[in-house]
């Protein structure tokens, strides 16, 4: 495969899935941010081969997501029982020991850490799943050549966003909402960008490069 300074090579991350360039044989660094705590910081597949090469990490990552996950539905299965508590309570202006909680605050305390239990849960489910995917399709295919600039929508890429230009900050899997019912509630990538002092998400594939 020849590169020139025009050309960039491109391979799949095997520790996000994502599309990112490849430099000596070895996945670019790049920012990747997933919320409730999977990833964060620049994406530890920087450092490997990509999935069109190697799966090994790819594979690696999926297990140790899932051994996570397994990990969590134990601690909510416990807090469902009775047996885990949160430690504390957060009243915003107050934080509080449980233990001296009303018992409404101790039932909105367990039912917010059920909530955020279980949404890692999904969260880390769709990832695997989705990174499975990603190697299956991708391993050993060869990896693709794109002109620098047409390589897609990554941090610090201006965007289009309903007629408004913006600034990618982040890529990150969020919820899909309000966009169609075979989209709705599926964990799928999403842009971050500031608007009006605010932090915007929209979804990635729907972000258009100006």
């Amino acid at each position: 495969m020849t590169t020139s300074s025009k050309i960039q090579v491109r391979g799949n991350c095997p520790s996000c899935g994502n599309d990112q360039a490849v430099v000596r044989g070895s996945m670019s660094k790049h920012g990747y941010t997933v919320n409730h705590g999977w990833f964060n910081g620049v994406c530890s597949g920087h450092s490997y081969a990509p999935i069109q090469v190697c799966r090994i990490q790819a594979d690696r990552t999926v297990e140790s997501v899932r051994l996570a996950v397994a990990g969590i539905e134990k601690e909510l299965a416990a807090v469902e029982a009775g047996i885990v508590t949160p430690e504390k309570i957060d009243l915003g202006h107050l934080v509080i020991q449980f233990a001296n909680a009303t018992e409404i605050q101790q039932k909105r305390a367990v039912d917010g850490l059920k909530r955020k239990l279980t949404y890692r849960i999904e969260a880390g489910v769709d990832f695997a799943n989705y990174l499975e995917q990603v190697a299956n399709k991708y391993h050993g295919k060869p990896l693709s050549e794109v002109k620098i600039g047409e390589a897609g929508v990554v941090v610090g890429s201006v965007v289009k966003v309903s007629g408004s230009l913006v600034t990618v900050t982040k890529i990150e899997y969020r919820q899909a909402r309000g966009i169609g019912p075979s989209i709705n509630g599926q964990h799928i990538l999403h842009i971050l960008f500031e608007r009006n002092g605010k932090e915007c998400a929209y979804p990635k594939r729907f972000a258009k490069l100006v």
